[in-house]
């Protein structure tokens, strides 16, 4: 289903600052773009992003050069003559000017006077929706946010602000965000998945949780591949005794009556998945799975091995260190 994008400083800085320094997109931001537009997507990037972003290139050219200028000094101080002297950047880097290069299909997003006096008003009262830091006034992001809002009366398609900003995140789960269909994605996995494009760990995750398949319906849940958009939140957690445990959060299509958010923990015995938890709103689902002996055996074997490699390589670590 197509939507509308727009993409928060936050994230673009999490691509690195040498591409956009020469003028250029990163490879990733790039392959995302196409894709989205590809996929019928608008794509925007809001003004006050571009004014944001292009002054922190513009902080990071003018350390660059007070540092460069610093070293000719200094050289020439010791009697060197370096030659010719670092002068100054040239013209300064617009981020929006270096995606529309590429993308003629990518908008600027201009705030509306309406815009500013509403992220004025929620800021004031201390209105919805709130930053990580409820006391910060986070101006900038209420613009944003206004903006966001202001698109949805205009448009049914769903609304995606690419940002790990807690203010975000906070406002897509408002009912004021419901309502509006802004939904938050903080990284760029998660962005991947909504562009159809699941990243290699995320699928696999997957799979091993349609291992269990045949117990959903033992347990009434109707669950399958379809029916997740994407996995947030996922993160892997190694116990001392080899075990694996991970993290997620499944956010479906709501179709056969599944909640929108399903969070949950799949346990490995080595590699091997053999407990899975679902939290499906006030239910939880908790299905173990029996290995064969065989299975046992080489599950065991390799839960073995690697506690004792980290038992070797904290012991080494320990005698490096002189405990």
């Amino acid at each position: 289903m197509a939507s509308h994008i727009v993409f928060d400083t936050n994230y673009l800085r999490t691509l690195g600052s040498k591409d956009y320094l020469e003028g250029n997109i990163p490879e990733k931001l790039r392959v995302q773009i196409q894709s989205a537009i590809e996929r019928g997507d608008a794509v925007a990037i809001p003004r006050t992003v571009q004014l944001e972003f292009n002054a922190w290139l513009k902080n990071l050219v003018d350390k660059d050069f007070a540092n460069v200028r610093q070293a000719w000094e200094l050289l020439k101080e010791k009697g060197f003559n370096i030659s010719p002297e670092p002068s100054e950047a040239g013209n300064a880097i617009d981020i929006y000017d270096t995606i529309k290069r590429q993308f003629a299909d990518v908008y600027l997003l201009e705030p509306e006077i309406d815009n500013y006096l509403d992220a004025e008003r929620r800021a004031s009262f201390r209105l919805p929706p709130l930053p990580k830091n409820i006391d910060g006034e986070e101006f900038r992001d209420r613009i944003i946010w206004s903006q966001l809002v202001s698109i949805s009366h205009k448009s049914d398609l769903p609304i995606v602000i690419v940002s790990n900003d807690k203010i975000f995140e906070n406002g897509a789960n408002t009912e004021e965000g419901t309502s509006a269909k802004i939904i938050n994605l903080k990284t760029e996995d998660d962005l991947n998945q909504w562009l159809d494009s699941r990243p290699e760990p995320i699928q696999k995750l997957i799979n091993d949780i349609f291992i269990f398949r045949d117990k959903f319906i033992e347990n009434n849940l109707s669950l399958s591949d379809a029916n997740i958009d994407r996995v947030e939140d996922y993160r892997t957690k190694k116990e001392s005794n080899g075990s694996i445990i991970r993290k997620f959060v499944l956010v479906t299509n709501e179709e056969n009556s599944l909640p929108p958010r399903i969070k949950g923990n799949l346990i490995y015995h080595a590699d091997d998945p053999v407990i899975l938890d679902l939290k499906l709103d006030d239910r939880v689902v908790q299905i173990y799975r029996e290995l064969t002996p065989q299975e046992e055996i080489q599950s065991e074997m390799k839960r073995q091995m690697e506690s004792s490699k980290r038992q070797f390589l904290e012991a080494e670590l320990k005698n490096l260190i002189g405990e």
